[in-house]
């Protein structure tokens, strides 16, 4: 696979990620429309650069969360997405993202920006996504230093929409196999990045022009998949939930009381089911392996106690999901054996 393939593959799922997001309350932020107004970004060689304290770094994919908390700056998530072959993210790709996220989180703007009612800074949150998972030294690192890794690879409801962006990006390449110049093929990637996120983020037509058959083809898959939404296992780990048919309508009525659920392992993927109805299924979700057993453990490496004892402390599952531009919280009551099973799966896998 070529540099250039690889780098459409990425691009977009980073744009369908920031789509996807929006189930659960994230703004995407688009650049191009408020970057120029925004002390802590800078325009460098044509493009948005976002401050640090120490140098500016080249982020396409930004969500904005709007419910800022009492005690702190409101939070912006910086994603990165990858769609390998077949390797697993590594520990470079992770060192990389927290260096990146120590040297924004530093960064804070003067007086001159404050008077004109801006934040002064923001909290940042770092999110990579892959399709062919993760390093277990990655997920190690990831854990010690609040990088949040969602793998996506046995995601079965995503399949249409990973396929898509694959198509897309081996028939671009092909085309971009004619342009001439490094520069030209930059501004073509750029185009075709703004073109997905327009039709996408704010709802146009269909995508007219050269690639218009490929965009249309992601979008599409989008479309017929919907929302997505971001969980959190004990409000410590976050996981990325796909919805079944069922799911608007469950949770929906359950917005004010705690859903009974139970936790099903099945091919690599694990699916969460209306506990006394489990032909009910709500969502899929995937699991890191050592990240999850990191999380349960506190950090301890000890494999022999891991899940006896971790039950009372990750019993519920909360879901952010946003509607008509309010974002509420879901609590999904685990049944108490499943982190049992969780654990025998993973320690066989």
């Amino acid at each position: 696979m070529s540099n250039v393939e690889k780098q459409l593959r990425g691009m977009f799922l980073e744009e369908v990620i920031l789509w996807l997001l929006k189930g659960s309350g994230y703004v995407p932020y688009d650049q191009d429309q408020r970057a120029e107004d925004d002390p802590t970004f800078k325009l460098l060689r044509g493009e948005w650069r976002l401050k640090g304290r120490g140098s500016s770094h080249q982020i396409d994919a930004i969500g904005d969360y709007p419910d800022y908390p009492p005690f702190g700056n409101p939070n912006r998530l910086l994603v990165e997405a990858k769609m390998y072959s077949k390797n697993k993210i590594g520990i470079g790709t992770i060192r990389n993202a927290k260096g990146v996220l120590c040297d924004v989180d530093e960064y804070w703007v003067g007086e001159d920006h404050l008077k004109r009612g801006r934040p002064a800074r923001y909290h940042y949150q770092y999110a990579v996504f892959s399709t062919t998972g993760f390093s277990e030294p990655a997920q190690e690192y990831a854990y010690a230093h609040d990088i949040f890794l969602l793998p996506l690879n046995e995601q079965g409801m995503l399949a249409p929409v990973i396929e898509a962006i694959r198509g897309a990006a081996e028939s671009l390449n092909q085309d971009l196999q004619e342009t001439q110049g490094s520069e030209r093929t930059k501004a073509s990637l750029r185009s075709y990045r703004l073109r997905l996120r327009k039709m996408m983020l704010d709802e146009v037509e269909p995508a007219q022009g050269i690639g218009s058959a490929s965009l249309n083809r992601i979008a599409g898959a989008c479309d017929r998949l919907g929302r997505c939404y971001l969980g959190s296992l004990q409000n410590q780990m976050p996981i990325f939930l796909v919805p079944t048919e069922h799911t608007d309508q469950l949770i929906g009525d359950y917005a004010y009381q705690p859903l009974g659920v139970r936790i099903y392992h099945d091919e690599g993927t694990w699916r969460i089911r209306v506990q006394g109805d489990e032909a009910l299924e709500l969502f899929t979700f995937e699991l890191p392996r050592e990240l999850f057993k990191l999380y349960a453990t506190g950090g301890s490496f000890d494999r022999e106690n891991v899940f006896r004892v971790k039950a009372d402390t990750m019993s519920e599952i909360t879901v952010f999901k946003s509607q008509n531009g309010i974002t509420g919280r879901i609590k999904l009551r685990l049944d108490p054996e499943w982190l049992m099973l969780v654990g025998e799966t993973l320690n066989h896998d």
